[in-house]
């Protein structure tokens, strides 16, 4: 065996390209790393890694399915795909809840969860809301998230949020994880 030096194994590994083309795409001109499509390639193979994404999102918080008269300071969020995996965060800081009543509602996600996959219980954080909680817990349902809580200690049952529960200058925090449809 014949040892190299740094200076040889430096201008070997110079000859491989930095960033990788998945399925056609162009490898990145800058950085390093595995660039896939624009657009999902989804392969046969339930073993392969065929869609890759990153972006921003704008949660869209409603009450009954309305926003009527409401104002929000600021509403954004970022997600990540990992094949068929889809991971958020989002904020959304209310200035005045508006006068739409019904259960609460995060809408305008970026993708639609997997009907059965969609009732995983996420935790979030909330913030200057009209009624005070023991905990609050979210579910993706279809293409919204559906905030629910637990107002009492001894209480069994978790009920959905609705409009009364939220104050003008409610925040929420969110995060969460879900399957693609």
């Amino acid at each position: 065996s014949k040892k190299i030096t740094a200076q040889e194994l430096q201008n070997y590994l110079k000859k491989f390209p930095a960033t990788i083309g998945v399925g056609g795409a162009t490898p990145a001109a800058s950085g390093a790393g595995i660039s896939f499509p624009a657009t999902d390639s989804a392969s046969s193979d339930g073993n392969t890694l065929d869609d890759y994404e990153e972006g921003v999102w704008i949660p869209n918080l409603k009450f009954g399915g309305n926003s009527a008269g409401m104002t929000v300071g600021n509403a954004n969020g970022r997600y990540t795909k990992v094949g068929n995996k889809v991971t958020y965060l989002a904020v959304v800081d209310l200035t005045n809840k508006g006068s739409s009543t019904g259960n609460a509602t995060i809408n305008n996600l970026p993708f639609v969860a997997t009907t059965g996959y969609e009732e995983m219980p996420q935790p979030f954080m909330a913030y200057n809301m009209a009624a005070n909680f023991v905990s609050v817990t979210s579910y993706t349902q279809s293409s919204q998230i559906i905030l629910c809580g637990n107002k009492a200690a001894a209480a069994t049952t978790i009920a959905n949020l609705t409009d009364a529960d939220f104050g003008n200058t409610s925040t929420i925090h969110l995060s969460g994880t879900f399957i693609l449809e």
